[in-house]
């Protein structure tokens, strides 16, 4: 079941988003909810004791730490 809703953002932040949504083909709508999807997963694999590591092409691996 889908709910409305309206909120407020800054320009900035709804920049992020459209240039999520252009570059995936989506809509800001489907852009929104995959971007809450991933932070979900993200909050969920990090509190479970996961790490974010970031694997570049001739870069060393890196591990990214987000502030709480």
């Amino acid at each position: 079941m889908a709910v409305k809703m309206s909120v407020n953002l800054p320009e900035e932040t709804v920049e992020k988003l459209r240039e999520i949504a252009e570059k995936n083909g989506i809509t800001l709508t489907a852009a929104l909810r995959q971007s809450i999807a991933n932070e979900k997963f993200l909050e969920d694999e990090l509190r479970g004791g996961g790490k974010l590591l970031i694997e570049k092409e001739k870069e060393p691996l890196r591990q990214v730490v987000f502030s709480k």
